[in-house]
């Protein structure tokens, strides 16, 4: 018991696990960009979310959150693009 408390509590194992999952999942379905892209689609949402979210908060735009969303959206058309 101690040491599924000890595994789950380092999230990094949980992250890995996950990751393994997917790209296997990935390979299987001949789908890697399809998946990165629905990946990157989805961490793009979660940024927007947090920049409104903080401006809800703080009555400010915490700018750095909405460098990281541009970068990530930027990622994500080259792939598109290079993928057509």
């Amino acid at each position: 018991m101690n040491r599924f408390k000890v595994f789950f509590y380092n999230k990094f194992y949980i992250e890995l696990i996950l990751a393994i999952i997917l790209f296997c999942i990935a390979v299987g379905t001949d789908s890697m960009i399809t998946i990165i892209i629905n990946l990157l689609y989805f961490i793009i949402m979660l940024e927007i979310v947090r920049a409104v979210m903080s401006f809800l908060r703080e009555r400010r735009v915490k700018i750095g959150i909405l460098i990281d969303a541009f970068i990530i959206l930027t990622l994500r058309e080259l792939i598109v693009n290079v993928e057509k």
